[in-house]
């Protein structure tokens, strides 16, 4: 079962080149450019506005390289609790608004047929929260916003000490929309 995504168009297809995909976040607004907004002060604010206008310099760093090593493997395990499930590398924008931009980790199709955005999270040993950080949960309900999906599911894992995922799994919530 294929999602279908209706409120939604492909801005950048998931083979594009990394600078075209860099280029076009730049210029719409993301999940965490709006939790950054919403939050802001006016220099926070005028940061963004810059990077929007000349362009972001953030590439990723270490916290973000080590969650795209496990995204593979937690979106396998995501994918038993969906009907379907397509993993995204895709960047999106909303149809009643184009400079809002989503890139959700995977969309999928839940057992009712509704469409559901996937975010994966792989934290580091020593990670004590079992709840949805509220800026996790913020970047859901923007992709839930941008897509048109009626939920969202989060899973993430805490690495041991030895940086090796958990042997029972991820920890899966599921996220209505708000």
């Amino acid at each position: 079962m294929t999602p279908q995504i209706t409120a939604a168009r492909v801005v950048v297809p998931d083979d594009a080149p990394r600078t075209v995909w860099m280029l076009e976040r730049g210029e719409g607004v993301t999940a965490s450019d709006a939790w950054k907004i919403a939050r802001a002060g006016i220099k926070a604010r005028r940061t963004i506005v810059e990077q929007k206008m000349n362009g972001s310099t953030f590439r990723g760093n270490k916290a973000t390289n080590a969650g795209h090593a496990r995204e593979a493997a937690l979106l396998d395990e995501a994918a038993e609790r969906l009907a379907s499930l397509t993993p995204n590398g895709a960047l999106w924008a909303s149809v009643e608004n184009d400079l809002h931009r989503a890139t959700p980790d995977a969309i999928g199709v839940d057992q009712d047929g509704a469409l559901v955005v996937v975010e994966v999270k792989s934290h580091e040993h020593g990670w004590k929260s079992d709840e949805i950080p509220v800026e996790h949960l913020a970047q859901m309900q923007w992709q839930i916003h941008v897509l048109g999906a009626d939920s969202a599911l989060y899973g993430f894992e805490v690495r041991d000490e030895d940086d090796m995922p958990p042997v029972g799994g991820a920890t899966w919530i599921p996220v209505p929309r708000d």
